[in-house]
C-alpha cells in the first residue's frame, strides 16, 4: 500500500489503491462493463437528497431541544432541577451522538449507505453526519457544493424552526409549559419517521457501488492500514471539528440558561427567554448562504473562508462561526477522503468535534495537575524561617521589613 497521500477530490486509480474500481471489481468476479450497467433512477437519487436535506433540518430541530427542555424543566421543578441534571440531560444526547457517528460511520462505507441511514432515522442518534454526508455528496458530485451548502442551511434553519414552534405553542397555550413541550417533541418524532419511510424508496450511488469495502476478508487489518494512510487528512480534519465545535457547542447551549438567570420567574420569563433564544437562532442562518459563495470563489476558496469565519469570531461571534468552519469544515471533510472510506473519515473527524467538550475537561485536569506540580507543601514550610529569609533579601536591597 502507498505511503504517500494523494490529493484531496481526485479518485485516481491504481492497482496498488484500495479505491479502484478495477480492483473492487476484480475482487468480486466482476468485469468493469458489468458494474458500469448499474444506475439508480433519477426518482431514487432524488430522494436520496431530499431525505439528506430534511435529515439535516430534523438533526438542527432536535440539538436545539435540549434548550427549551431545561428552561421548561426549570419552571417546573424550581429547585428540585438541579445543575447536575441540567449536565446530565445535555451530556447524554452528546454521549450518544459521539458513538453513533462513529458506529454508523463504520457501516456506512463497511456495508451500505441506505442500510446506515435507515438505522439512523430510527434508533440511533448522531450517525446521519456521516452517512448522510458521504450519501448526499455520491448523488450530487457535480455540485457537490451548493449540496452542502443547503444541508448546512437545512441544519441552521431547524434550530430556529424549533424555538418558533415552542413559542408559538406557549401563546397558543396560554404559556402551558407542558402543553409546548409535548408539541415540540411530537415533530421531533415526526420527521424521522417521515425520513425512514422515504428512505425505503432510496438506492446506493453509482459510486459507492463501484467503489465499496463489501468484499474484504479482513476488515480490521484493512481499516487500520487506511488510518496509516489517511492520518494526516483525518487529524487535520478532527482538529478543525474540535476548534468550531469547542467554540460553538457553548453558543449554542448556554444562551437559554443565562437568559432565564435575567429574567424574572414568571409566565413572562418564559416568554421573553423564548423570543430571545429565537432571534439568537435566526442570526446564523444567514452565515451558510455567505460562507457557500466565498468558498466557491476563487478568491477565497475552503480553507480560507474557514479562516475567515474564525476570526469573525473575536467580532462578531457565531455568525462568522457558520459562515467559516460551520460550513467548509463538513465540506472539506466530505471531499477529503475517498469513497471506500469518505463516511469513516467524517464520522472520526466529526466525532472529534463533538467529544471538545469532554477534552476540555481532560485538558483543564491535566492543567490543574501541572500547577499543583509546582506548588509547595505548606506542612513543610516554618513560617518564622520564610520571614527571616524575606527580611535579609529586602535588606540586600536597602530596604527594611518591620
Amino acid at each position: 500500500m502507498q505511503t504517500e497521500e494523494p490529493k484531496v477530490g481526485h479518485e485516481q486509480p491504481s492497482s496498488k489503491e484500495l479505491p479502484s474500481n478495477q480492483v473492487v471489481n476484480e475482487s468480486r468476479g466482476e468485469s468493469s462493463g458489468d458494474v458500469e450497467k448499474y444506475q439508480p433512477t433519477p426518482l431514487s437519487s432524488n430522494i436520496t437528497l431530499i431525505c439528506c436535506y430534511l435529515a439535516n433540518f430534523s438533526d438542527g430541530f432536535q440539538n436545539q431541544m435540549a434548550n427549551p427542555t431545561n428552561v421548561i424543566l426549570g419552571h417546573v421543578l424550581g429547585k428540585d432541577y438541579s445543575k447536575g441534571m441540567k449536565t446530565r440531560i445535555s451530556n447524554s444526547l452528546l454521549v450518544g451522538i459521539i458513538l453513533g457517528t462513529v458506529v454508523l460511520g463504520h457501516t456506512s462505507d463497511m456495508y451500505s449507505r441506505k442500510a446506515s441511514l435507515l438505522l439512523t432515522s430510527g434508533l440511533v442518534v448522531g450517525g446521519e453526519y456521516p452517512a448522510s454526508a458521504a450519501a448526499g455528496l455520491e448523488e450530487s458530485d457535480d455540485v457537490r457544493s451548493m449540496f452542502v451548502s443547503f444541508t448546512t442551511l437545512m441544519a441552521t434553519t431547524g434550530a430556529p424552526a424549533c424555538l418558533f414552534v415552542y413559542l408559538m405553542s406557549l401563546i397558543a397555550s396560554g404559556y402551558d409549559v407542558t402543553v409546548a413541550l409535548h408539541a415540540v417533541y411530537s415533530v421531533a418524532t415526526i420527521l424521522p419517521l417521515l425520513i425512514m419511510l422515504m428512505r425505503v424508496f432510496m438506492t446506493d450511488s453509482k459510486l459507492f457501488h463501484n467503489s465499496n469495502l463489501k468484499q474484504t476478508k479482513r476488515p480490521v487489518r484493512v481499516s487500520l492500514a487506511l488510518l496509516r494512510r489517511y492520518w494526516r487528512r483525518i487529524f487535520t480534519t478532527s482538529l478543525s471539528f474540535f476548534l468550531y465545535d469547542f467554540i460553538n457547542f457553548p453558543n449554542s447551549i448556554m444562551p437559554s440558561s443565562l437568559i432565564a438567570s435575567l429574567v424574572p420567574n414568571s409566565s413572562s420569563q418564559i416568554r421573553t427567554t423564548a423570543i430571545w433564544q429565537l432571534i439568537l437562532a435566526v442570526i446564523v442562518v444567514p452565515g451558510p448562504i455567505v460562507g457557500a459563495y466565498l468558498a466557491n470563489t476563487r478568491l477565497l476558496g475552503r480553507p480560507y473562508t474557514g479562516m475567515l469565519g474564525f476570526l469573525g469570531y473575536l467580532v462578531l461571534g457565531i455568525c462568522f462561526g457558520h459562515m467559516g468552519p460551520g460550513w467548509t469544515i463538513g465540506l472539506i471533510s466530505s471531499e477529503a477522503f475517498l469513497t471506500v472510506v469518505r463516511s469513516m473519515g467524517y464520522s472520526i473527524a466529526d466525532a472529534a468535534g463533538n467529544a471538545s467538550t469532554f477534552y476540555l475537561l481532560a485538558g483543564v485536569a491535566a492543567l490543574g495537575m501541572g500547577v499543583y506540580w509546582f506548588l509547595p507543601e505548606g506542612r513543610d514550610l516554618d513560617l518564622e524561617r520564610e520571614d527571616a529569609e524575606l527580611r535579609g533579601w529586602l535588606g540586600e536591597m536597602g530596604e527594611k521589613m518591620m
